[in-house]
């Protein structure tokens, strides 16, 4: 018989690679985030994303948040400005 539920945590984890991902689009990764949301915070399972940074983003790709070499982000608001905000990785 096959399965008819999936854990929410295998989920979390197949979402996060997709927004990490080069192959996806900005909207297929607005609709991943969309149903995450929804999924993460009616199970009780929400504890919040964090934005990626430009090493963990695909080549040419524009990252979820400006950081400084060590890793502190720009101040506020540089650290959006020209960024992609579906570039996150849930917690």
């Amino acid at each position: 018989m096959s399965r008819k539920t999936v854990s929410v945590e295998w989920l979390k984890t197949q979402v996060n690679a997709s927004l990490r991902a080069k192959h996806t689009t900005v909207e297929e990764r607005q609709g991943m985030i969309s149903l995450m949301d929804r999924v993460l915070h009616e199970t009780g399972n929400w504890r919040g994303f964090r934005h990626l940074r430009l090493k963990e983003v695909p080549e040419d790709a524009k990252p979820g948040i400006w950081c400084y070499v060590d890793g502190e982000p720009l101040p506020f608001p540089d650290r959006f400005i020209d960024t992609d905000e579906t570039r996150r990785e849930y917690a």
